[in-house]
């Protein structure tokens, strides 16, 4: 499944200005991660999580991999598109920038989420990003 442009960009513009649903500069591909994550999981989002991980295939992908902190059998990742045609400087410093803000696949607990199912949770954290 892949999320059209026009909806990455409303996304992406939201998480900018609402400053991502991460706290303390986490990257907003992250923070969604653990959203996603905890969402399909019947977990809390306020729960402890582990260091996140991000394993890069370029120009393919980047894979973030969020676990609740003690349970590493529950968790989730999140895969992102590669979207940029030329790096910049920025795109090195911060590498996640050169990728999608929206997933176009997932697993949890190692298990892949149907494509629906994903795309309705992304739906419920967009509109969950925007104040009523």
């Amino acid at each position: 499944m892949r999320i059209d442009r026009g909806t990455g960009a409303v996304v992406g513009l939201a998480m900018l200005v609402l400053g991502g649903c991460g706290t303390d500069g986490e990257d907003p591909r992250i923070s969604l991660c653990k959203h996603l994550t905890a969402d399909l999981a019947g977990r809390s989002v306020d729960a402890a999580w582990e260091e996140p991980t991000v394993t890069y295939r370029r120009p393919e992908f980047a894979a973030v991999s969020v676990a609740i902190a003690g349970q590493p059998s529950e968790g989730g990742t999140c895969y992102y598109a590669y979207e940029i045609t030329e790096e910049t400087a920025m795109d090195h410093a911060n590498p996640l920038l050169a990728y999608a803000t929206l997933p176009y696949e997932m697993t949890l607990n190692g298990e892949p989420v149907p494509a629906d199912v994903l795309e309705q949770a992304v739906k419920k954290q967009q509109m969950a990003a925007w104040p009523q």
